[in-house]
């Protein structure tokens, strides 16, 4: 992710068609992976209805984005806006619930999701206001380096399950 993330900062000229391939091989990806999921142990668990439409709506959002490539500029400003803001709204309440059981890890879940809805906030005012696709391109680059961070920090954390040592 830190990878791709700083080779996005570099070519700026093709970025949002990279930020569009990568949305749409993305959220095909994940439409295929819960469609089978479903398929496979889901449809006999309970609510397993709702991974059957999640795996549809992401399969449906990948294929759109893929036949919206050449001319996706402002779908790929709203799928950004959207996706972020999504993210943070959900790590915002992860930690609000993990204050309220005692958790010391709810700070890092405040943290992402309030630089989660930063990022959301950028891209909309990058992306719509000022219709700068390089200032999107910066956006997304910098999440990935910043998710690519968050998971190697993640790695390293401490927790209370004690594994085979």
């Amino acid at each position: 992710m830190i990878a791709g993330g700083v080779w996005l900062f570099y070519d700026q000229v093709n970025g949002l068609k990279v930020v569009a391939v990568v949305l749409s091989i993305s959220c095909t990806l994940i439409g295929f992976q819960t469609l089978l999921y479903y398929l496979t142990m889901a449809r006999h668990m309970v609510s397993g209805k709702v991974l059957l439409y999640r795996g549809m709506i992401f399969l449906d959002v990948g294929l759109f984005t893929t036949a919206m490539i050449n001319n996706a500029r402002i779908y790929i400003v709203l799928y950004l806006a959207v996706l972020h803001g999504f993210y943070g709204i959900v790590d915002i309440l992860r930690s609000r619930e993990s204050k309220g059981v005692g958790n010391p890890g709810w700070k890092w879940a405040l943290f992402s999701g309030l630089t989660n809805l930063l990022l959301a906030v950028a891209v909309i005012v990058g992306g719509l206001y000022n219709g700068s696709i390089r200032v999107v391109a910066y956006i997304y680059a910098s999440g990935l380096i910043y998710a690519g961070c968050i998971r190697i920090a993640g790695v390293f954390r401490k927790t209370d399950i004690v594994y085979i040592q």
